[in-house]
């Protein structure tokens, strides 16, 4: 992995998923795309936002946590949480409590990163934290549970699979059984070619989805995560994160370009009711900065969408959701195609001098269900309390 690429992303991730102090809340190359667009350049103002609150949120509980970081997904049959230690993930059947299945890291310095489902599938992840000092990170580590019989595969055991990249939490599910990841892949001349793999889940067997080209430091398949019906992603031309940056993805068996193609200025990026939908910086090949600004295309028409915390966005369902923080208030909001205003579904607000840290992060999408983990601590109580939303 390019070393200075690599410290970038990892910072940039750092800023999308960091929270802030608030209170409680209230209970190939790709094929054309329809949602090609060129990078706006009129001065049309963000959508108006609104504040939903008589969203049914489910709340499926608060457990202790060592940091505001962890993981929570459920889908209609199934949650995944931390075993307390952060060193394990259980899966529960939520209709009677069953555990189905009990991973637990191989080596102290891993940690797990990711989880999703699909129908009686589970994927785990675990990723290196370096925290063993020897000055490496080495590849995640990615296991599929079959949890009707218990089996577990892993990633590296799926004929035609490419090996995972360092990044296991760039990754998602869909619904109908497809595993996209972030993958490498060595060929002559780039040891770290970043690609993006898939595997089917009901069939076992993988397949590269792309490999960024042979440009110094090229690389593909960052930032990975939900789009519609597939997972969308980020390409940059290298040599360093500061370069060109388009959004790329799959809808269904399809590869297309997500969001503008000329204006190298991408980050995080979605895919929603056939309409592009991504972050990026004021200018091209700028450095990312915490708040960025989300616009969405059908190829004809952007709607601008207002600020977004760094690619702290998803898909889930018929709605693109993303993070924002400002002064004192995070909030998830959500959009899709046809409304006319931003609707603001979940927040949480700092009052003035108030030791709590409070962060919100997304869980996943399963079965069209947001997951959303709501962070506490303070200096004697850390906590993670998993809500969900039918979407």
């Amino acid at each position: 992995m390019p070393t200075k690429i690599l410290l970038r992303l990892t910072v940039v991730a750092v800023l999308a998923l960091a929270g802030c102090s608030a209170t409680p809340p209230a209970p190939g190359s790709p094929t054309p795309s329809a949602a090609r667009g060129s990078a706006p350049t009129d001065p049309q103002a963000a959508l108006p936002v609104s504040i939903r609150g008589d969203l049914p949120w489910t709340d499926l509980g608060t457990r202790p946590a060592p940091s505001l970081s962890g993981i929570g997904i459920a889908s209609s049959r199934y949650l995944i949480v931390n075993d307390p230690d952060h060193q394990g993930v259980t899966v529960t059947r939520r209709s009677d409590g069953r555990v189905m299945a009990h991973h637990r890291v191989e080596r102290p310095e891993l940690e797990p990163i990711f989880a999703d489902i699909a129908g009686d599938t589970a994927v785990l992840v675990d990723e290196d934290n370096e925290s063993n000092g020897d000055g490496s990170k080495d590849a995640a580590r990615s296991y599929i549970y079959d949890l009707l019989t218990g089996s577990v595969t892993p990633l590296s055991q799926i004929p035609s699979a490419p090996p995972a990249s360092v990044f296991g939490r760039q990754a998602t599910v869909t619904d109908d059984g497809r595993y996209f990841y972030s993958a490498s892949v060595e060929r002559p001349g780039n040891r770290y070619n970043n690609c993006v793999g898939m595997v089917n889940l009901s069939t076992r067997r993988g397949s590269t989805v792309e490999c960024a080209g042979a440009g110094q430091n090229e690389t593909d398949g960052y930032y990975l995560g939900a789009g519609e019906d597939g997972a969308t992603w980020l390409h940059v031309a290298g040599p360093a994160l500061e370069s060109c940056r388009t959004g790329r993805g799959e809808r269904g068996t399809t590869l297309i370009e997500v969001g503008p193609t000329d204006g190298c200025a991408t980050m995080g990026t979605a895919t929603v009711g056939g309409w592009s939908v991504w972050s990026a910086t004021p200018g091209a090949a700028m450095t990312p900065m915490p708040t960025l600004d989300l616009l969405a295309t059908d190829g004809h028409q952007t709607v601008r969408l207002g600020p977004v915390n760094g690619v702290a966005l998803t898909t889930c369902g018929s709605y693109a959701y993303w993070r924002t923080e400002e002064r004192q208030t995070v909030q998830v909001r959500r959009w899709k195609p046809g409304m006319s205003t931003v609707e603001v579904v979940y927040e949480v607000k700092t009052p003035d001098n108030d030791p709590a840290v409070h962060s919100l992060a997304f869980g996943g999408c399963a079965d069209n269900l947001l997951s959303l983990l709501v962070g506490f601590i303070d200096p004697s109580t850390a906590t993670l309390r998993l809500l969900t939303l039918a979407t």
